[in-house]
């Protein structure tokens, strides 16, 4: 190779090097400069309570559903429990009022007073 060449590519390298180095240096002074320019806040470490809310929508299931097949017609006069409550086999959900009922529980509760007046007769006749 000729010296020309050879000095020509020794300045290519140089000015390589040198380019390379400037872009390395600028680099480092930049980054020093946005580490400057950041403003770290610092705060009290204090005890407390760590709140988490979550919030989604879906559909609830019920693990178990029944269907209530009531033997007498009434009217609900009272429902003891609240949507959402797990209930359990035995528990009282509602009360009922039906005044058919409630006019025959009277008609039996008299038939059976006439009946121990009756027997009571029946008994003093014997006597």
């Amino acid at each position: 190779m000729s010296k020309k060449v050879m000095k020509i590519a020794i300045i290519c390298v140089v000015v390589a090097a040198l380019i390379f180095a400037g872009y390395l240096w600028k680099q480092k002074s930049s980054s020093k400069g946005t580490a400057s320019a950041q403003k770290l806040s610092t705060a009290k470490v204090t005890k407390g309570n760590l709140e988490v809310v979550l919030k989604d929508s879906g559909t609830l299931e019920p693990m178990e559903q029944e269907t209530i097949n009531l033997k007498v017609d009434g009217t609900v006069k009272k429902v003891y429990f609240n949507e959402g409550d797990v209930v359990k086999e035995g528990d009282l959900l509602y009360e009922l009022s039906n005044e058919d009922l409630a006019i025959s529980l009277q008609k039996a509760e008299l038939s059976l007073k006439q009946q121990q007046i009756d027997l009571q007769d029946a008994l003093k006749q014997k006597e």
